[in-house]
């Protein structure tokens, strides 16, 4: 891949996706895709839910079972984008869910291309070969990344930092990717209901926003917005389905939404149609909360 330099500059001094607090967690039910007749349609829209959450830094997508659609179809494509492109073929099993996988947009995220388009010295790799003190590493590069001392099991994915280059491999250590300093990409996660999913958000000093059009508008709550994502770590914004809202999906599971939520909010008020799509809905919430953490906490 040719970069161009102007181009690395401009990413360097201006765009360059740092991690910071509060991390974006983002929650979509298992129906999404109920009103996609095939699966390529299918495939599409969850492909544009991912491409959304990687644009805005979300680190968490989590997959809600409400009783209709396919978890395990939006757990495969969503962790199927998020494998850097040169790991795909050695990572991802061959799944009837990911036949149309290829129109799905790419990530392009700093952990999918060149290491220097980013001006980063982190890397994706899978452990290829394994002995007792160093083993191989698989990282797009065109030479082995080479890790001595203790290492993974051999197929095992791993973050890696390059440390120095010789003629034959990168020497490379392992890292946490918590501990990278700028966005990696998101995982996955499903769970068996929206309750169970708000149970576990308890304690994690989580912001829980539902973005609804039965919310208050957002310029009325912005800055109760900002206060309540200025001490916490972490803020998921929840959606409903393409037939139910969040709070009937509440009601029908038989608890209180309010017991769980801090804000719900109207994103897009007056909006020109009558309904938003769950894709379109994350790109409006995620972009009013991108504008409020650069205004407010990396400006």
């Amino acid at each position: 891949m040719t970069v161009n330099p102007e181009e690395l500059e401009i990413h360097r001094k201006f765009m360059r996706p740092i991690r910071t607090r509060p991390f974006l967690a983002i929650a979509i039910p298992s129906s999404i895709t109920v009103d996609s007749k095939t699966l390529r349609e299918q495939t599409l829209k969850i492909g544009y839910i991912g491409r959304a959450a990687a644009i805005f830094r979300v680190e968490e997508i989590m997959i809600y079972n409400d009783g209709e659609g396919n978890p395990k179809t939006l757990h495969s494509l969503l962790s199927y984008m998020e494998v850097p492109p040169y790991l795909k073929k050695i990572l991802v099993p061959l799944l009837p869910e990911l036949r149309y996988a290829g129109v799905a947009p790419p990530l392009k995220t700093p952990h999918h291309v060149q290491p220097e388009f980013f001006d980063t010295r982190f890397r994706e790799g899978v452990i290829t070969h394994r002995q007792r003190d160093k083993c191989l590493v698989e990282l797009g590069l065109g030479k082995k990344g080479l890790i001595y001392g203790k290492c993974p099991s051999k197929g095992s994915r791993v973050t890696v930092k390059i440390l120095k280059e010789d003629a034959r491999y990168y020497h490379v250590e392992l890292v946490e990717r918590d501990k990278i300093d700028i966005y990696w990409g998101y995982s996955v996660k499903v769970f068996g209901s929206l309750r169970h999913l708000l149970e576990t958000q308890r304690g994690r000093e989580t912001a829980v926003i539902v973005a609804t059009k039965k919310g208050e508008p957002i310029h009325r709550v912005e800055e109760d917005l900002y206060k309540l994502l200025e001490y916490r770590n972490w803020a998921v914004v929840i959606f409903g389905g393409p037939y139910l809202d969040v709070d009937e999906i509440a009601l029908r599971e038989n608890f209180s939404l309010s017991n769980y939520v801090d804000l719900l909010i109207n994103f897009v008020p007056r909006q020109g149609t009558i309904n938003i799509r769950v894709e379109e809905a994350i790109i409006a919430a995620l972009s009013i909360l991108n504008y409020i953490k650069e205004k407010h906490f990396n400006g």
